[in-house]
């Protein structure tokens, strides 16, 4: 029986639809968190392990377990589950059944969660030595669907059977779990359910905004987030006020999700140019780089093309968020006119590229009267990095695991989006906005 208090880590673990990154919180020490270095087959260590899973000759794997070599790769993990709640996720979602897609995320985060406890049992060495050390795990979802229970029990029972599946021998896991235990764990009605004690959900953007929320720059005001993903654009508009207890909250007036993340300008050039690598195409959207002569001229247009098409929706989104959130912004017509002048945006996420996301919000913010500001997020000093690693350039890429490395308590008292009154809508003339033709622009 060991004489110290109990370990109680918060595992943060975002996620996402190409990448997932985790970061650690042990309750002891508060104000230390930590970025999670997974060890995946081969020997290599990675902070962002590539959502996906390989099916091949009956059987299954993950970059934990495999190499990852052949054919077989299932993609999307996250949007095919996603794609059976909600309309946006569905072109994600073209094969497969709702019962394959949980048990493909079952089975992929039982091992990302083996993952984290081998990390933990290295950053603090005696853990699992106390009877009551214990590993919570709290994973996100779309503040668009962040109250609608059929997402939320869909994400927390898949997350519940993934932490279940894991079998521990003082405190480490005694090995990856198969295909058949995560899908057991998640179908079978008398499996271990103790995953539901310890895996919690937030929702998405509370996550992304704790950094901002723990900063002196914080400020009462209307706010957009922009979380440019690799496969999904995600756009809320929020107010944060101060409350009398002291407290500040978040009131999200409309959220919504486009298929328009940073990987579509990818597939969207190998569709128009199926002969090239993938490789390629990635270089060439980030530093117009690779190919040559007339194939060159070739794809430069055809990435001029897609980028316009992004560009187009990223706008439109942005349109729709302001409008459809008009009405929830406020009772007081010239108090509405003087937030949405006077509205700041943040953009994070790992597909943030300045054309055509940031000139798409920027222009469609000219349309305003005053040009709004853009808010960046600055790392936490909570956050301890390795020696060598660049936290500026790093954190936009860690800001919901870090959200979510706190406890659920902190983000009680949100609102979403359906529980926001509508307010009777004023005449379009209180808000100065210019009608905008995104296609003509």
């Amino acid at each position: 029986m060991s004489s110290r208090l109990p370990y109680e880590v918060i595992a943060g673990l975002d996620f996402g639809t190409t990448f997932t990154k985790c970061i650690v919180r042990n309750l002891v020490n508060e104000a230390e968190c930590f970025p999670v270095l997974f060890e995946l087959k081969g020997g290599r260590s990675e902070y962002f392990v590539p959502s996906l899973i390989i099916k091949s000759q009956g059987r299954a794997g993950t970059p934990f377990d495999t190499e990852m070599r052949g054919d077989g790769y299932v993609h999307f993990l996250k949007m095919r589950l996603l794609g059976h709640m909600d309309p946006a996720a569905k072109p994600w979602n073209k094969s497969g059944s709702q019962e394959e897609a949980r048990s493909d995320v079952a089975f992929f985060l039982s091992h990302v969660i083996c993952g984290i406890y081998k990390f933990v049992a290295k950053k603090w060495t005696d853990f699992g030595i106390h009877p009551d050390d214990v590993l919570r795990v709290n994973i996100c979802i779309p503040v668009g669907d962040a109250n609608r229970a059929n997402v939320e029990n869909e994400f927390l029972a898949t997350l519940s059977a993934a932490y279940s599946s894991v079998k521990l021998i003082g405190g480490k896991p005694a090995a990856f779990p198969t295909y058949a235990e995560a899908s057991s764990s998640l179908n079978d009605p008398k499996a271990d359910k103790r995953g539901w004690d310890f895996c919690a959900s937030y929702p998405e953007t509370s996550s992304n905004l704790q950094a901002f929320l723990k900063s002196p720059a914080r400020r009462q005001g209307l706010y957009i987030m922009i979380d440019v993903g690799g496969g999904t654009l995600d756009v809320s508009i929020f107010r944060y006020t101060p409350m009398l207890q002291g407290d500040w909250k978040l009131t999200y007036l409309y959220s919504e999700v486009i298929c328009s993340g940073s990987s579509q300008i990818d597939m969207r050039l190998k569709e128009r140019i199926p002969e090239a690598d993938i490789t390629y195409l990635r270089a060439l959207k980030e530093s117009r780089a690779g190919f040559s002569g007339d194939q060159r001229q070739r794809a430069l247009a055809f990435l001029s093309e897609v980028e316009r098409e992004i560009y187009i929706e990223v706008a439109q989104a942005m349109g729709r968020t302001l409008e459809n959130s008009r009405s929830r912004i406020s009772p007081d017509a010239a108090l509405a006119v003087k937030d949405l002048r006077s509205v700041r945006f943040f953009f994070v996420g790992k597909g943030f590229v300045k054309y055509p996301y940031e000139e798409a919000v920027r222009f469609f913010h000219k349309t305003w009267p005053e040009s709004p500001q853009q808010v960046a997020l600055v790392p936490p000093s909570d956050i301890k990095w390795p020696i060598g690693l660049v936290p500026a350039n790093l954190f936009v890429r860690f800001t919901v695991a870090y959200g979510l490395s706190f406890l659920r308590e902190n983000l009680e008292g949100c609102k979403f989006p359906d529980q926001v009154k509508w307010q009777k809508p004023f005449p379009p003339e209180w808000y100065a906005k210019p009608a905008v033709d995104f296609e003509d622009t």
